[in-house]
């Protein structure tokens, strides 16, 4: 009986507030108050990080100043869905612009007079020179260089 009384006396002294139920709660809540912390913590980080990854995706479109030419790439098997989607809400405004004919030698890709034709809207007859990987147009390196 005695072993057990001095067990029970060490446990007390190395927990004064066991049986205190008002300082357990007030454990109990400062503990759920450090882990709501840092799950809000962990959510304001993961809210920084993904406006930082959209900022990111979209930053070229925003800072429109800093572009000094425009390269776009065009596939010739379908200039219509290109065409609709992209360069009817271009603006250049002043900038050099090259339009590239991809897939050239398909079948099904567009002839150059009527893709001549088509690019005839959106700029003007000297800016359009024609090249292939086989046969380049040495034009275009005096307008490249020129720019």
């Amino acid at each position: 009986m005695q072993i057990r009384m001095m067990s029970v006396k060490k446990a007390a002294l190395h927990r004064p507030y066991q049986n205190n139920k008002i300082i357990q709660q007030v454990i109990v809540i400062s503990r759920l108050v450090s882990l709501i912390y840092i799950v809000i913590w962990s959510c304001t980080f993961l809210v920084v990080l993904i406006k930082m990854i959209i900022g990111h995706m979209i930053g070229h479109q925003v800072d429109k100043k800093a572009i000094d030419a425009i390269i776009y790439v065009m596939d010739l098997t379908n200039v219509d869905a290109q065409e609709s989607k992209e360069l009817e809400s271009f603006e250049s405004n002043g900038r050099p612009l090259i339009i590239l004919g991809n897939k050239c030698d398909h079948p099904k890709a567009m002839k150059p007079d009527a893709f001549y034709e088509r690019m005839l809207l959106y700029v003007s007859k000297e800016q359009i020179l024609y090249c292939s990987v086989k046969r380049i147009n040495p034009k275009l390196y005096e307008w490249l260089l020129n720019i």
